[in-house]
């Protein structure tokens, strides 16, 4: 994604039906989260949590949610190419 404030691709979002979000993380390369969220409806913009632009790379995120139909906890993890 490209947080530029054009409008495109300005945040990582997640959306999905079926799920209750539990929480959404972001990590850099070494490990340490730059991201946490619980909400479903906010998106990640690019920045660390005290506001500081990231760098450009690869992050990885851990999304852990609960399926409604089954009332399982999971998670899913993959990784987002944040673009400067």
């Amino acid at each position: 994604f490209t947080p530029d404030g054009d409008g495109i691709n300005d945040y990582f979002e997640i959306r999905s039906k079926g799920i209750l979000w539990e929480r959404l993380t972001i990590f850099n390369r070494y490990g340490a989260p730059v991201f946490s969220t619980t909400d479903p409806g906010l998106g990640w913009d690019g920045n660390t949590v005290a506001g500081s632009p990231c760098y450009s790379g690869v992050y990885v995120f851990l999304l852990r949610y609960k399926i409604i139909a089954s009332g399982q906890i999971t998670h899913k993890t993959g990784s987002v190419t944040l673009i400067r």
